[in-house]
């Protein structure tokens, strides 16, 4: 099937283009939408009682300027469905942008990776509505790479994060994932196996995060773009299905999207046309 999706897309440039679009525009308003009740509930806390944080202005701790923000990046996307031509999609970016900068450095939402990866999706975006299909073979080889790039220094950040005796030792993910019933599976673990055993899981647990994460974060510079794609695409899913539902799903599906945005332009660029444009960019 993978194989049948790879042709099509490399014998439709202008589908691929379109594709493309989609893959880095609506994942933005869907993870948004997705985003935990106690976010929202929050904002509207804010508007009626702004808090003071030192070294924030206070735009950026009003929950009107948050709200005003959510809101104008909804409208957007409702103006995506009525303009799709190529100068409407930029000009849809380009208004993107600052609202989401203001959603990444706002005190309510500034701590949320969900909000960094939609902001990678509007630079990407950006990159690809600039440019008319057919994309040529640097463009395709930029999108390839800036999805599995994006997603190795995301895992290299986490990686680098748990390397502490607390991680190590499984006692941070005991805390979280053990004392919170959004978690089926580490529900079922805590009501199948006894107190030693379970502190020995979440250990093992926790050093296989690190390691997976490691190897993740070198994805980047391996070869093989279609192993790097498979082994973070079947990262993201392993954890979506771990955490599921709890607020990585929002983080998720733009980091799916990343992937699968990274394959339709690896596919684009098995094209004829595409292939002997390569030969003519490779150095002497």
């Amino acid at each position: 099937m993978i194989k049948r999706v790879s042709q099509i897309l490399s014998s439709s440039p202008e589908r691929a283009h379109r594709i493309l679009c989609h893959l880095l525009f609506w994942p933005i308003p869907l993870s948004l939408c997705l985003q935990d009740a106690d976010v929202y509930l929050l904002i509207l806390h804010r508007i009626g009682e702004p808090l003071r944080v030192e070294g924030f202005p206070a735009l950026l701790t009003s929950g009107w300027t948050c709200a005003i923000s959510l809101l104008a990046i909804l409208l957007i996307s409702f103006l995506r469905i009525l303009l799709s031509q190529k100068p409407a999609l930029i000009s849809l970016a380009c208004a993107l942008l600052p609202f989401q900068a203001v959603l990444n450095l706002h005190t309510i939402t500034g701590q949320d990776a969900s909000h960094g990866m939609r902001l990678y999706l509007i630079f990407a975006l950006l990159y690809v509505s600039a440019h008319q299909p057919p994309l040529e073979v640097r463009q395709l080889r930029m999108i390839r790479r800036y999805g599995v790039g994006v997603l190795s220094v995301f895992f290299l950040a986490g990686a680098l994060g748990k390397l502490t005796p607390s991680y190590c030792s499984g006692e941070v993910f005991s805390a979280i994932f053990l004392h919170d019933d959004r978690y089926p599976v580490f529900t079922w673990l805590q009501d199948t196996f006894e107190a030693d055993t379970l502190s020995q899981i979440m250990q093992g647990f926790s050093l296989g995060t690190i390691v997976v994460e490691a190897i993740a974060a070198t994805c980047v510079l391996w070869r093989s773009q279609r192993l790097a794609q498979a082994f973070l695409l079947s990262v993201v899913l392993s954890m979506l299905v771990l955490l599921h539902p709890a607020r990585f799903d929002v983080m998720a599906i733009p980091m799916l999207c990343l992937v699968a945005a990274s394959f339709v332009a690896d596919a684009a660029l098995r094209r004829p046309d595409a292939v002997s444009e390569s030969i003519r960019w490779s150095p002497a």
